[in-house]
């Protein structure tokens, strides 16, 4: 199901200089993403470089919502609205996630973040870290969200923290309170017990 329109989208438009300020954020955005994608095939795609948005906003807000149930609230320092292409790009982004029970899974937090509003995915890039509410933490270079399968995944490397317990590797999935992990390639982890506190 397509995410609802955004409802509380600042609808500041860039005039006079600033249309020469968004377009060169434009080519310095889409050209930063596309590095930070290169290696992904699965998130959203990116404009075009040097296309010019229909909207810059700043301090910008949107959700998702499926059957009526919040899904994620995303913010940014900065976002430009494609409305063509149905395309968000954004800069300084947070965005908390919400499970089935409307309770707060994960904030996570990137330098930047795409948001396909069509399908409702999202991509975040640029010293991407996920914190879910039991504390387990996510760090990574660029992350993916999978709203039909309700994933995180990335195919990059990645760090996940769950206590003491430490995983890493490469072509990672887990769900948005970070509990069902699963790393692909080149999989390690530093696991203490909890009984005799040994390292295995």
């Amino acid at each position: 199901m397509a995410p609802v329109a955004p409802g509380n989208e600042s609808m500041t438009r860039a005039r006079g200089d600033k249309g020469f300020v968004a377009f060169g954020l434009v080519l310095i955005m889409s050209a930063s993403l596309l590095l930070g994608c290169a290696e992904e095939s699965a998130g959203p795609r990116l404009e075009r470089p040097g296309k010019v948005p229909d909207q810059v906003i700043w301090d910008f807000t949107t959700t998702d919502s499926d059957s009526g149930q919040l899904v994620w609230i995303f913010r940014a320092d900065q976002a430009l609205v494609f409305q063509k292409s149905k395309r968000i790009e954004s800069v300084g982004v947070q965005v908390e996630m919400y499970g089935e029970d409307g309770v707060l899974g994960s904030t996570l937090i990137a330098d930047s973040g795409l948001i396909d509003r069509r399908s409702g995915a999202m991509t975040a890039t640029g010293n991407v870290h996920v914190v879910s509410r039991e504390n387990y933490e996510l760090e990574t270079e660029i992350l993916h969200w999978d709203r039909d399968r309700e994933l995180f995944h990335t195919e990059a490397y990645v760090e996940v923290r769950q206590g003491e317990n430490l995983y890493s590797g490469w072509e990672m999935e887990c769900d948005q309170n970070l509990d069902r992990l699963q790393i692909k390639r080149e999989p390690k982890g530093v696991i203490v017990s909890d009984e005799e506190g040994d390292i295995e």
